[in-house]
């Protein structure tokens, strides 16, 4: 069975990870390159 995420559960599940990830750990400039493409790859601005 295939299941389609929404667009916005997705966008919202990137936002979730990129703060539980900064805060626990913090993140590379290069992890957070990531997050800026996949946001903009939704038509998001990243999280300030």
């Amino acid at each position: 069975m295939l299941v389609e995420a929404d667009e916005g559960d997705e966008l919202a599940r990137i936002v979730d990870q990129f703060a539980e990830n900064e805060n626990r750990a913090g993140l590379t400039a290069g992890e957070r390159v990531g997050v800026v493409e996949q946001l903009t790859a939704f038509g998001s601005a990243p999280p300030k």
